[in-house]
């Protein structure tokens, strides 16, 4: 079996380090990037570096936002008496779009 060259080798290998991605989808990932015009790749890569600068914890609940508060725990209409635990940030999002919890997380 031909090896890849080591550029698609490395980005297969940074690929199947995403939870759920195995080699085969990595592979696929990798082919469809080659494909793509290098200015769509280039805003892929500009929003995963904005990523990174732009989105932190917050100080008090540890979610992912821009700023620290979070636009929940700096909202004093949360009823800070009622807390929720959650097992990841995403679930928060969840809970939120109910709009049903007015406690904090």
């Amino acid at each position: 079996m031909a090896a890849f060259p080591p550029a698609i080798q490395e980005l297969i290998e940074q690929f199947r380090m995403l939870p759920g991605v195995g080699p085969k989808t990595a592979e696929r990932y990798v082919f469809h990037l080659l494909r793509t015009p290098l200015a769509r790749v280039q805003e892929l890569t500009r929003a995963i570096v904005q990523l990174h600068q732009s989105i932190g914890r917050c100080a008090e609940c540890g979610t992912f936002a821009e700023s620290s508060p979070c636009r929940i725990c700096g909202d004093p209409r949360r009823d800070r008496s009622v807390l929720c635990v959650v097992a990841d940030p995403p679930d928060i999002v969840a809970i939120e779009r109910t709009n049903a919890f007015r406690g904090i997380y």
